[in-house]
Protein backbone atom coordinates (compact mmCIF):
# COMPACT_ATOMS: atom_id res chain seq x y z
CA UNK A 1 0.00 0.00 0.00
CA UNK A 2 1.09 3.13 -0.78
CA UNK A 3 1.81 6.29 1.65
CA UNK A 4 -0.48 9.10 1.20
CA UNK A 5 1.73 12.21 1.29
CA UNK A 6 0.85 15.24 3.18
CA UNK A 7 0.42 19.07 1.70
CA UNK A 8 3.64 19.86 3.45
CA UNK A 9 5.07 16.46 2.00
CA UNK A 10 3.95 17.82 -1.49
CA UNK A 11 5.07 21.26 -1.08
CA UNK A 12 8.64 20.24 -0.34
CA UNK A 13 8.53 18.51 -3.43
CA UNK A 14 7.59 21.07 -5.76
CA UNK A 15 9.95 23.29 -4.04
CA UNK A 16 12.43 20.68 -4.93
CA UNK A 17 11.50 21.07 -8.60
CA UNK A 18 11.53 24.20 -8.73
CA UNK A 19 15.01 25.43 -7.49
CA UNK A 20 15.88 22.23 -10.28
CA UNK A 21 14.14 23.82 -13.31
CA UNK A 22 15.67 27.39 -11.76
CA UNK A 23 19.09 25.86 -12.24
CA UNK A 24 18.23 24.11 -15.34
CA UNK A 25 16.65 27.48 -16.54
CA UNK A 26 20.61 29.35 -15.60
CA UNK A 27 22.16 26.55 -17.39
CA UNK A 28 20.03 27.27 -20.64
CA UNK A 29 20.84 31.02 -20.52
CA UNK A 30 24.61 30.44 -20.58
CA UNK A 31 24.69 27.87 -23.37
CA UNK A 32 22.03 30.16 -25.31
CA UNK A 33 25.28 33.49 -25.19
CA UNK A 34 27.64 30.71 -25.70
CA UNK A 35 26.12 29.72 -29.03
CA UNK A 36 25.63 33.30 -30.04
CA UNK A 37 29.35 34.42 -28.77
CA UNK A 38 31.06 31.52 -30.93
CA UNK A 39 28.73 32.51 -33.53
CA UNK A 40 30.16 36.16 -33.53
CA UNK A 41 33.88 34.53 -32.96
CA UNK A 42 33.66 32.16 -35.61
CA UNK A 43 32.30 34.74 -38.46
CA UNK A 44 34.36 37.09 -37.34
CA UNK A 45 37.39 34.93 -38.21
CA UNK A 46 35.73 33.29 -41.14
CA UNK A 47 35.32 36.70 -42.58
CA UNK A 48 38.50 37.70 -42.00
CA UNK A 49 40.39 34.86 -43.33
CA UNK A 50 38.45 34.89 -45.90
CA UNK A 51 39.33 38.23 -47.15
CA UNK A 52 42.40 37.39 -46.72
CA UNK A 53 42.62 34.98 -48.50
CA UNK A 54 41.05 37.15 -52.03
CA UNK A 55 43.58 39.56 -51.02
CA UNK A 56 46.37 37.35 -50.97
CA UNK A 57 44.89 35.72 -54.78
CA UNK A 58 44.14 39.22 -56.01
CA UNK A 59 40.85 38.33 -56.47
CA UNK A 60 39.42 41.44 -54.80
CA UNK A 61 40.33 45.00 -54.28
CA UNK A 62 39.31 46.30 -51.21
CA UNK A 63 39.42 50.50 -50.70
CA UNK A 64 40.77 49.58 -47.05
CA UNK A 65 43.24 47.06 -46.90
CA UNK A 66 42.65 46.11 -42.77
CA UNK A 67 38.75 46.64 -43.32
CA UNK A 68 38.19 42.53 -43.30
CA UNK A 69 40.77 42.75 -40.23
CA UNK A 70 38.82 45.36 -38.01
CA UNK A 71 35.46 44.36 -39.23
CA UNK A 72 36.84 40.75 -37.89
CA UNK A 73 38.37 42.24 -34.87
CA UNK A 74 34.91 43.82 -33.75
CA UNK A 75 33.21 40.48 -34.41
CA UNK A 76 35.34 38.48 -32.21
CA UNK A 77 35.91 41.04 -29.72
CA UNK A 78 31.87 41.16 -29.06
CA UNK A 79 31.87 37.52 -29.08
CA UNK A 80 34.47 37.56 -26.22
CA UNK A 81 32.94 40.42 -24.30
CA UNK A 82 29.21 39.11 -24.51
CA UNK A 83 30.60 35.42 -23.30
CA UNK A 84 32.95 36.87 -20.46
CA UNK A 85 29.38 39.08 -19.25
CA UNK A 86 27.29 35.51 -19.45
CA UNK A 87 30.35 33.41 -17.57
CA UNK A 88 30.37 36.08 -14.74
CA UNK A 89 26.19 36.48 -14.57
CA UNK A 90 26.13 32.58 -14.46
CA UNK A 91 29.06 32.70 -12.14
CA UNK A 92 27.49 35.15 -9.68
CA UNK A 93 23.88 33.15 -9.88
CA UNK A 94 25.50 30.10 -8.19
CA UNK A 95 27.24 32.11 -6.01
CA UNK A 96 23.93 33.59 -4.76
CA UNK A 97 21.81 30.72 -5.10
CA UNK A 98 24.20 28.51 -3.96
CA UNK A 99 26.61 30.26 -1.29
CA UNK A 100 27.79 26.83 0.37
CA UNK A 101 29.25 25.47 -2.50
CA UNK A 102 33.27 26.17 -3.09
CA UNK A 103 33.63 25.87 -6.48
CA UNK A 104 30.98 26.96 -9.23
CA UNK A 105 31.60 25.25 -12.72
CA UNK A 106 29.58 22.84 -14.55
CA UNK A 107 29.69 21.45 -17.88
CA UNK A 108 27.97 24.60 -19.56
CA UNK A 109 30.78 26.98 -17.21
CA UNK A 110 33.71 24.98 -18.95
CA UNK A 111 32.62 24.57 -22.25
CA UNK A 112 31.39 28.77 -22.27
CA UNK A 113 35.30 29.01 -20.77
CA UNK A 114 36.90 27.03 -23.35
CA UNK A 115 35.29 28.81 -26.25
CA UNK A 116 36.33 32.30 -24.73
CA UNK A 117 39.87 30.71 -24.73
CA UNK A 118 39.12 29.85 -27.92
CA UNK A 119 38.30 33.32 -28.88
CA UNK A 120 40.97 34.90 -27.51
CA UNK A 121 43.16 32.88 -29.27
CA UNK A 122 41.46 33.62 -32.44
CA UNK A 123 41.45 37.59 -31.95
CA UNK A 124 45.35 36.87 -31.47
CA UNK A 125 45.76 35.69 -34.74
CA UNK A 126 43.55 38.21 -36.15
CA UNK A 127 45.62 41.12 -34.77
CA UNK A 128 49.19 40.19 -34.49
CA UNK A 129 49.14 37.15 -37.34
CA UNK A 130 50.33 34.74 -35.19
CA UNK A 131 49.05 30.58 -34.22
CA UNK A 132 48.44 28.22 -36.60
CA UNK A 133 45.46 29.77 -38.29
Amino acid sequence: MTKVKTQTEMAEDRTDWAHLRTIMASDRTLMAWTRTSLSLISFGFSIFKFMQYMQEEGSILLKSHNGPRYFGMTLITVGIISLSIACYQYWQFEKRYNPERKWYTNVSFLTAAFIAVLGILSLLNTVFQIGPF
